[in-house]
C-alpha cells in the first residue's frame, strides 16, 4: 500500500513538473524584439542605407571596422533584399563591377546587439567582431564563409584563408 502511494505521488511529481517544463518552452521567442529590433520593418527590402546609418548600428561599425568602415559600404553596393538568417539581419553584397571578387556580409542579432562584420577580396576573408572565437559567431556569418570560399571545414575549426579580428 505505502509503495502504491509512493509511486502515486511520484507520478503527480513529475506529471506537474513536466507540465511546467513544457510550459515554459512553449512560449514562444520573438528573435526580432530587443536591442535591434527596431531594424527588424526593414527586413525584405532594399533599405541598407536605413540599417547602415541608424545611430547604435553606425556607432558599433565605426567601433568594429575603424577605417575600414569605407569597405564595407563599397562592397554592399550591389545586394539583394536584407534578410533574416537563423536569429539575425543580414545584409550582403558585392562591390560593382568586381566580379564578385569583393564582397561583405553584415548580420545584426536584434535580440542581444550583436553585429559582425565579414569583408572578402582575394579569397581571403577578415571578420570584424566582439568575438574572439570562431565557432562563437553568429551562424549565418559562419555560413556565408563556407559558401562563398571553401568546402566545410567543420564546425570547430576556424578556416585559413578567414582572419578573426576583434575590437
Amino acid at each position: 500500500m505505502a509503495r502504491r502511494r509512493l509511486h502515486a505521488l511520484a507520478t503527480v511529481v513529475f506529471g506537474l513538473w513536466a507540465t511546467s517544463y513544457a510550459a515554459a518552452f512553449a512560449e514562444a521567442v520573438d528573435w526580432k524584439d530587443g536591442a535591434l529590433g527596431h531594424l527588424s520593418e526593414h527586413i525584405g527590402t532594399h533599405n541598407y542605407q536605413a540599417i547602415l546609418h541608424d545611430e547604435i548600428v553606425a556607432r558599433e561599425l565605426r567601433r568594429l571596422l575603424g577605417d575600414d568602415i569605407d569597405l564595407l559600404h563599397d562592397r554592399l553596393v550591389v545586394h539583394s533584399p536584407i534578410g533574416f538568417s537563423g536569429t539575425c539581419i543580414a545584409l550582403h553584397g558585392n562591390a560593382p563591377r568586381k566580379g564578385g571578387g569583393e564582397m561583405a556580409y553584415l548580420s545584426m542579432c536584434p535580440r542581444t546587439g550583436d553585429i559582425a562584420v565579414a569583408l572578402a577580396a582575394d579569397g581571403h576573408v577578415e571578420v570584424y567582431a566582439s568575438t574572439t572565437n570562431y565557432s562563437h559567431l553568429d551562424h549565418g556569418v559562419r555560413q556565408w564563409i563556407s559558401h562563398y570560399f571553401f568546402n566545410a571545414n567543420g564546425p570547430h575549426g576556424t578556416p585559413d584563408s578567414v582572419q578573426l579580428l576583434t575590437r
